[in-house]
């Protein structure tokens, strides 16, 4: 599939890399609401021109703000794993609510209540962050036909984010003295992206 993953991916590099607003929009019309600038977009298509390695499966572009509190709003999550990194996919999905960067409050289940938990401790303020906005684009990966574990489950077609302190990627970001501990993907159940005025997903497909 890689020339739709690299029309795909082009597509949205370049969107983003001047973006001053990503929408998510949820199936229940709510909206978490990111601010530019971002950081460097990147992807992972399998083109090893450029890079010396990648992860299977393929299909994903991601980024993040480059100030950490420049989210704010709420998301309708469908997918999550559990404490053991397994995927668990609900029948209905459940809210999380977001203020300057940090999940203060959301409606989950008691598997996401024991992972919630387990991200408060990774920090003295109990603040769980949201790091990276990823954009999945494999089209053979759903709610339906989940994937065992979460780090393949998230080249999913549609939208996640990271919780916790912790992305490899853009780790300079964060003062060397403070510990990255956790990185947890959740997966929204998207209605529409849009970047600044233009909706680049709707329908369950990219629009490029």
């Amino acid at each position: 599939d890689y020339d739709y993953y690299k029309k795909t991916s082009d597509f949205l590099i370049d969107m983003l890399q001047h973006a001053t607003h990503v929408t998510i929009v949820s199936s229940d019309g709510s909206a978490l609401v990111y601010t530019g600038p971002f950081e460097e977009t990147k992807s992972n298509i399998a083109d090893f021109s450029h890079i010396k390695g990648t992860l299977l499966p393929v299909g994903e572009v991601f980024t993040e703000p480059q100030h950490m509190h420049a989210v704010s709003g709420s998301a309708l999550i469908r997918c999550f794993p559990d404490i053991h990194h397994r995927t668990v996919v609900l029948d209905v999905p459940f809210q999380i609510f977001v203020d300057k960067g940090y999940i203060i409050s959301h409606t989950g289940p008691e598997e996401f209540a024991a992972l919630f938990t387990l991200l408060q401790s990774e920090n003295e303020t109990s603040g769980v962050p949201l790091r990276e906005m990823g954009f999945g684009m494999n089209r053979f990966i759903s709610f339906a036909t989940p994937l065992y574990d979460i780090s393949s489950q998230e080249r999913m077609l549609g939208y996640h984010m990271s919780l916790g302190m912790k992305h490899n990627v853009y780790r300079k970001k964060v003062l060397k003295n403070i510990v990255q501990k956790y990185h947890v993907d959740l997966f929204v159940d998207v209605k529409e992206i849009i970047i600044d005025n233009t909706v680049v997903f709707c329908d369950g497909k990219y629009l490029c």
